[in-house]
């Protein structure tokens, strides 16, 4: 049958606790369409379920040398790689869909991770930019200037993320980062990761 037969026929599989036949069905979807994305990322959440971060790393991995076209598929490889790895996955992430703010945001999480705060800040910017009504981006800002020792500078950008996500745990972890400035301190945030 077609690919998303075969999709569909994996999930009702899964659904029964036919985890084999599930990845079988999976497998044939993405013989039938080598770059069939929904089939692939359901085989990488079963290779992380059944062989840890090393087995979806491998399944991403053969997803993306077949040309599979996905920034979903690509920010998870990126952020399962080491570091010049992920940067170069990031890269092709962001090029394949530039609009699209989470592989610029989890770029910049995996640099600052990596101490490279100057790099992680312009990746936040980016995300920020492209999304300007999304608070995610202004509170990774707001931290990361916070971390930085720049609490002033970090200010508007909690101010934002506070706005943006009003009603939201983003809102109010920013509303929280702006309480512990007023108090004169850096919000409780200064032993961040």
């Amino acid at each position: 049958g077609s690919e998303f037969s075969q999709l569909a026929l994996g999930e009702a599989e899964l659904r029964i606790g036919n985890r084999a036949s599930a990845r079988a069905a999976w497998r044939r979807a993405v013989a039938l369409d080598l770059r069939f994305a929904s089939a692939w990322a359901r085989l990488a959440i079963l290779a992380r379920q059944d062989g840890g971060a090393e087995s979806e790393r491998s399944v991403l991995q053969e997803a993306r040398n077949a040309g599979t076209a996905s920034v979903a598929l690509l920010v998870r490889l990126a952020v399962l790689e080491k570091a010049e790895e992920a940067d170069r996955i990031f890269r092709e992430a962001t090029e394949l869909l530039p609009e699209e703010p989470a592989p610029w945001l989890e770029w910049g999480r995996s640099l600052e991770g990596r101490k490279k705060t100057e790099e992680a800040e312009a990746r936040y910017r980016e995300a920020a930019r492209r999304a300007p009504a999304d608070p995610r981006p202004e509170i990774a800002l707001g931290r990361l200037l916070l971390r930085a020792g720049m609490p002033e500078m970090a200010r508007p950008h909690l101010r934002r993320a506070a706005d943006l996500g009003r009603d939201t745990v983003v809102g109010a972890e920013a509303e929280r980062l702006l309480q512990g400035l007023a108090e004169g301190g850096e919000g409780g945030d200064e032993s961040g990761p």
